[in-house]
């Protein structure tokens, strides 16, 4: 997507200017996105976004500019503007030699050579069949998002790498109505692959899943109000810790400060029951990559182990602070 000599050109320019480092990321989207209620398609997006992003850091600061353009001269402007508060005399340019690295790529089926017809009756399928689970059913809200990107990584070691990254989800709510209540059951299963994962999907197990959730729930009794046991499954159980603790785990607000964990590594900050791992490879799951958006691989970061903090999440320049 990006001319190698353009890069190249780019990085110099950046050391030239004193950076430390300098990388160049690269970036492609292909979206379709649709979504359906009152059995009717609503909205159909389709679109490519596509930008260039160029980081300078000097020392611990980091400094980030984009654009859309490939085009050489704008591309060392750019630079030259995210370099001019920190610019200083270099007394020599290390030589570098982009080296190619490759990972792990995900196999899919071509999104592009299933039809729009093809897709929209999937959901139609879907549709019908959720409404069927119950005369309570009075609604379903449906969407089907497919996404393919292509990202290239560009920097001042000598990394260039290439990576493509499929994304689907679709997403199914049903919703319950009797009398003056309504509740509704939702099932948004996603994975790092392309539509093959939809026609894999068993819509007679997915339509009473969320029919269920939302029938139960109608007729369900008030909560009581008490400290009580909470049980958390996987899944979405992995949101809940996230918001809960994973921000203040990451190097981003330690360094900072601003989290609460700051200085408590090896510590004891959970009870002993408890180990929180950070595993972005397991193959083909919605959060899992092949290589990160600096270019390095994947790894699996244990968080917390038996309640001792005992590492944190973090970029190449939070290894450096």
């Amino acid at each position: 997507m990006l001319d190698k000599n353009i890069a190249n050109d780019v990085i110099f320019e950046a050391l030239k200017l004193g950076a430390d480092f300098c990388d160049i990321f690269v970036e492609k989207s292909q979206v379709e996105s649709i979504s359906m209620n009152s059995s009717k398609v609503k909205d159909l997006k389709t679109g490519i976004d596509f930008g260039v992003g160029v980081r300078l850091i000097y020392g611990t600061k980091a400094l980030y500019g984009y654009t859309n353009s490939i085009d050489k001269e704008e591309l060392i402007q750019l630079t030259r503007v995210l370099a001019e508060k920190y610019k200083k005399e270099t007394q020599g340019i290390p030589a570098f030699h982009f080296q190619t690295k490759n990972f792990h790529q995900v196999d899919v089926v071509k999104d592009l050579d299933v039809s729009l017809s093809e897709k929209i009756a999937k959901l139609h399928e879907l549709d019908k069949k959720t409404r069927e689970q119950s005369e309570f059913i009075n609604q379903v809200n449906l969407s089907l998002n497919l996404r393919k990107q292509d990202v290239e990584i560009f920097d001042s070691e000598g990394l260039y790498l290439t990576d493509h990254r499929p994304y689907c989800r679709i997403s199914t709510t049903a919703i319950a109505k009797e009398g003056s209540n309504q509740s509704t059951g939702t099932w948004s299963p996603g994975v790092r692959g392309g539509y093959e994962f939809v026609t894999g999907i068993d819509t007679d197990w997915m339509s009473d899943y969320v029919a269920k959730q939302a029938i139960n729930t109608l007729r369900a009794k008030p909560c009581p109000a008490g400290k009580m046991p909470v049980v958390i499954d996987n899944g979405f159980g992995g949101v809940i810790f996230h918001e809960a603790c994973g921000h203040s785990l990451e190097t981003t607000s330690v360094e900072k400060k601003a989290s609460e964990f700051w200085d408590k590594k090896g510590e004891k900050i959970a009870h002993e029951c408890l180990t929180a791992v950070d595993d972005g490879t397991i193959d083909k799951l919605w959060g899992s990559i092949s290589v990160d958006d600096e270019g390095m691989e994947t790894q699996k970061t244990e968080l917390i182990k038996d309640g001792i903090l005992t590492n944190f999440m973090c970029d190449r320049l939070g290894e450096l602070k």
